[in-house]
């Protein structure tokens, strides 16, 4: 009975084991399947990385080549500085003008012992270094570098290359030679100065005080045998106007030239008077550019001569107006003052000469203004203006000062002839000024300062004047008075 029950319990268990192992058999079967297709897709994306990796590795070594190619085979020097290291790298040093290391630490000082031949090196390396420190995009400098005994000039571009917090980490240079460049611009410049009002050209080694070229319109006087110094001498004696002479002797001769070359003075502009081929007198530009000959080491000076006549008086014509009052048309404060004071200034030590200085103001003109309206006080200001200029000679100065102010200078004007003048002036300025019912009548007061008794400049007459004036308003208007130095006298 007991083996029976047993029996029956293990045939019990085995049904329930099998039926256990059938239902658990498909989640295993589910879970390796899983896991296969796992480790299927882990192995597919890492040999798409690995052949993306492999064609970015062919790439950069592409690139890295035809960046090596591009600085091999470049005239320029490339050039790495690592800003917190204060190291510079050469990249291409078989390119180097000069004999440099391909790396150099403490770049700063160290640059400056390495370009010690040329002049200021050091205040030129010094505004670069604080250029690219605060630098927001690319920067372009000219250097001026000594190399072999010849001062050449040189361009360097600046790029950043920033870290993620925006921080300039390095900058890459291309430092580019351009003297070659430069001496074809200035021989375009020459040519371009040929096509306008071109009097000649003169090429002159400074050093050997020699004359490479003349121009046919200025070899009159030329010889092959003459030096810069004699041609210049003859040129002055024969073509340059007399007040003008001193100038240009001074300005272009081979010492100064020189000198002005050491200071960095490569270009002049000078302007002076000289004879054309009648003999009249017309204003010359001379423009001077000078150079070192990259073959010789000299200092050549190209020296253009221009006929400027017509450009010149344009320009009188511009400072004439600039000198002008716009309202009146009569010169304005600054125009007279500098026109009087050259007058007194040429008259000085002139004896039995005397000159008269009028201060005019108009009497209720400020009571026109407000009354009448601002387009009937400018219209008696120029009215004013009109009598003036029919009044005085042609040669006499007339300026409006400000506001309701004249002056006029009248040049050898004796005192005894004032009173009949100023009588006849005062006169025909006198009129009324009328808008519907309301007048408002005009007349002037003016007061008088003498030179040279008065004073010498134009600020002392004034002055003088100014106190006559005053009292001469005092005195009722409509009158004039000359200074004195009780002030009192009225006429």
């Amino acid at each position: 009975m007991a083996l029976a029950i047993v029996l029956a319990v293990s045939s019990i268990l085995d049904i329930h084991s099998h039926a256990h192992q059938e239902s658990i058999m498909p989640l295993v079967n589910k879970i390796i399947i899983s896991v296969v297709l796992f480790c299927v897709v882990i192995v597919y994306f890492q040999y798409k990385e690995k052949k993306y990796l492999m064609k970015l590795y062919q790439r950069i070594r592409l690139q890295e080549k035809m960046m090596q190619s591009a600085v091999q085979n470049s005239n320029a020097l490339i050039l790495i500085y690592d800003l917190k290291r204060d190291e510079l790298q050469i990249m291409n040093p078989q390119k180097s003008f000069i004999d440099l290391p391909d790396s150099i630490s403490n770049a700063r000082d160290a640059l400056v012992d390495y370009l010690k031949e040329t002049p200021d090196i050091s205040g030129q390396l010094a505004y670069i270094f604080r250029r690219i420190q605060r630098m927001e995009q690319e920067e372009v400098f000219g250097l001026h570098l000594q190399v072999q005994g010849i001062l050449r000039t040189y361009q360097l571009r600046v790029n950043s290359v920033r870290d993620a917090g925006n921080e300039i980490v390095y900058t890459v240079g291309v430092l580019e030679d351009l003297t070659e460049q430069e001496h074809l611009k200035q021989q375009v410049r020459m040519r371009e100065g040929f096509l306008f009002g071109l009097l000649g050209f003169i090429g002159v080694d400074l050093n050997e005080d020699r004359i490479l070229h003349v121009s046919e319109k200025l070899s009159m006087f030329y010889r092959e045998d003459m030096s810069f110094t004699e041609f210049m001498d003859l040129q002055i004696k024969h073509n340059i106007a007399v007040n003008h002479r001193s100038y240009v002797q001074e300005n272009i001769n081979t010492e100064r030239l020189l000198q002005n070359y050491h200071d960095g003075i490569l270009e002049l502009d000078l302007e002076y008077q000289g004879y054309d081929a009648q003999g009249q007198i017309i204003w010359r530009d001379c423009e001077i550019h000078l150079n070192q000959d990259w073959q010789t080491g000299n200092v050549i000076a190209y020296i253009v001569l221009k006929n400027i006549e017509d450009d010149k008086r344009r320009e009188f014509v511009l400072l004439e107006k600039a000198s002008r009052d716009y309202l009146t048309g009569l010169y304005n404060r600054g125009g007279a003052e500098e026109l009087i004071d050259q007058y007194l200034s040429e008259m000085a030590g002139k004896e039995g000469v005397t000159s008269m200085f009028l201060l005019l103001d108009l009497d209720n003109f400020k009571q026109l203004n407000d009354t009448l309206g601002h387009q009937m006080g400018d219209r008696a200001l120029q009215e004013v203006a009109d009598v003036l200029r029919s009044h005085f000679r042609e040669y006499d100065i007339v300026c409006r000062l400000a506001g309701d102010e004249f002056v006029v200078l009248m040049k050898e004007m004796p005192q005894e002839a004032m009173d009949k003048n100023m009588q006849a002036l005062l006169k025909k300025i006198e009129r009324e000024y009328c808008v519907g019912d309301t007048a408002v009548p005009l007349s002037a007061s003016v007061g008088v300062s003498i030179w040279p008794g008065h004073g010498g400049s134009f600020d002392e007459l004034y002055r003088k004047a100014d106190v006559a004036l005053y009292h001469a308003k005092e005195n009722g208007k409509r009158t004039y008075m000359i200074y004195q130095d009780d002030y009192s006298q009225s006429y």
